[in-house]
């Protein structure tokens, strides 16, 4: 007799709840399934695999619930006598395998202590207060696209200009020829490759790149002069000269409290969250680690490639020299 998917889908969904019907029934999730040595696998453990396997791969396994029920187990079983083997083996002791286990139970710690530690409610005042403080956030914006070549002097500068001004090869292709003007000249070798651009700055001087922030003396210089435009003097940025292209702008919509409320109130139960862990760590930092000496890694030596090693003696050989010697 052959089934069609349809009923295997059925089958699939129908074990699932059928063991979470079991594991209500006077505390059957602690009802034991198998038994490997001293390793007991459960209803629960059995259901928590379950609930991590995708649907389509569960009804491969038979064409009924028995069938499926137990083949499932025999996989639980197959990598439970792996599992069991690896210890035996000694493998957890090994120093990879331990930090792939510490890693895991890391992970694992971190989810449950989001989980079961206390926060206070986020309040709808909180929330307004929030967005009171941080108001310039969510106000309209005029956001601009600047381009930029950075030289050292005011003399390289003004030849740039010169250039874009008076050079009819420029005139002909404005943007190769900026292209060719930052990839030979600027010293902002970030940018350089790619036409001096910045993206679209902020009035503050941040950018999209959360990590990318310029200074606002370029926003206010862009702010003066049209799309497409360069700036007619070279832009002073401390001990170096900025020859500043505006390619565009456009401005944001403001967010009203109402459209905003939700995305605050998430943020700020992820803060109160991370301060919650956070002072969790230093309790437990306070009670269990006894002792941290960084100044002992001083014996190591940091590659410019970010490779540690043990530092050499002085007139002691690299290995580099060493092979060449033997």
């Amino acid at each position: 007799m052959t089934v069609s998917n349809h009923s295997r889908v059925v089958l699939a969904l129908g074990i699932g709840a059928a063991i979470a019907a079991t594991a209500v029934a006077g505390g059957g999730a602690e009802r034991v399934v198998a038994k490997i040595h001293k390793h007991e696998i459960t209803v629960r453990h059995v259901e928590q695999q379950f609930q991590k396997m995708p649907r389509y791969q569960l009804r491969l396994l038979g064409p009924n619930a028995d069938t499926i029920r137990a083949r499932f187990v025999d996989q639980i079983v197959r990598m439970e006598l792996l599992s069991v083997a690896g210890e035996a083996n000694g493998l957890a002791a090994r120093p990879d395998v331990r930090a792939r286990i510490d890693s895991v139970l890391l992970s694992a710690m971190q989810s449950e202590l989001a989980d079961e530690i206390k926060i206070s409610p986020v309040s709808a005042s909180d929330v307004k207060a929030y967005y009171d403080s941080h108001g310039d956030r969510y106000q309209s914006e005029e956001r601009i696209k600047i381009w930029q070549i950075v030289v050292a002097t005011k003399a390289q500068a003004d030849a740039i200009l010169q250039v874009v001004r008076d050079d009819p090869n420029y005139q002909k292709d404005p943007v190769k020829a900026w292209g060719d003007l930052a990839r030979k000249h600027s010293t902002d070798k970030a940018t350089a490759m790619r036409r001096g651009n910045l993206g679209f700055v902020r009035p503050d001087g941040s950018t999209a790149h959360k990590h990318v922030k310029v200074d606002p003396t370029l926003y206010q210089a862009a702010a003066n002069i049209g799309d497409g435009t360069v700036f007619p003097a070279p832009v002073p940025l401390g001990t170096a000269y900025v020859v500043l292209q505006r390619r565009g702008s456009h401005r944001t919509p403001q967010r009203s409290l109402a459209t905003e409320a939700k995305s605050i109130a998430g943020l700020l139960e992820m803060q109160r969250k991370r301060a919650a862990i956070q002072a969790h760590i230093a309790d437990l930092r306070q009670k269990n680690v006894t002792m941290v000496s960084p100044e002992k890694l001083s014996t190591l030596e940091m590659t410019f490639d970010g490779e540690l090693r043990p530092r050499r003696r002085p007139g002691t050989l690299s290995e580099r020299a060493a092979r060449r010697k033997k």
